[in-house]
């Protein structure tokens, strides 16, 4: 549909809201002075209002959120846009950056453990998408981390907290052996 613009004295004219579909749309501007004299130009513009798309694989399968994984693998991050390439893309491994850049970024992850990957990537047109995945490496077996109190660490009582985390495990059994057993005795 065609809007009739004000001008003012300087010849100026704005017209707001202008309709734009998604994709390119080319702009028609024509004016007509007081002879009837017809100038008129064009400009091609795309709009983008749709956020880049991002998939994350676990060697080439789609990787769930809480995933296990029995072994080490390989992240392939996978980004696209429908109008052309992204402008930005961070990729974060347990926080930390990670390398990478272009429509598909491959990540070796080797080491058993808990991890949370972190994708944000931005369009031209400033549209963000942000994508989060948390997953387990686990090679089989129980692997305790985060124990508490740490390997070493003074204490000034005669009792404690244990505490930690643990994959794969249906019970978790804390003992101390009772000091002066030759061999170690448990309680």
């Amino acid at each position: 549909p065609a809007v009739t613009a004000t001008l003012d004295a300087d010849g100026a004219f704005r017209v707001l809201d202008v309709p734009l579909a998604d994709g390119v749309n080319v702009i028609t501007v024509s004016a007509t002075d007081p002879q009837g004299r017809l100038g008129s130009t064009a400009v091609s513009v795309t709009s983008d209002r749709q956020p880049p798309t991002v998939s994350v694989l676990a060697d080439g399968q789609a990787l769930d959120e809480g995933a296990v994984l029995p072994g080490p693998t390989t992240l392939q991050i996978q980004v696209s846009d429908v109008a052309g390439a992204v402008e930005h893309l961070e990729i974060r491994l347990n926080g930390q950056i990670q390398a990478g850049a272009g429509e598909l970024v491959e990540l070796p992850v080797d080491d058993e453990g808990g991890y949370l990957l972190a994708v944000e990537t931005t369009d031209g047109a400033g549209n963000t998408t942000r994508v989060e995945r948390s997953f387990i490496i686990d090679g089989g077996g129980c692997s305790l981390s985060r124990i508490e109190p740490g390997d070493g660490q003074l204490l000034a009582a005669d009792s404690g907290t244990v505490r930690g985390a643990v994959t794969e495990a249906s019970s978790v059994e804390v003992r101390v052996p009772v000091p002066g057993g030759d061999p170690p005795v448990f309680p």
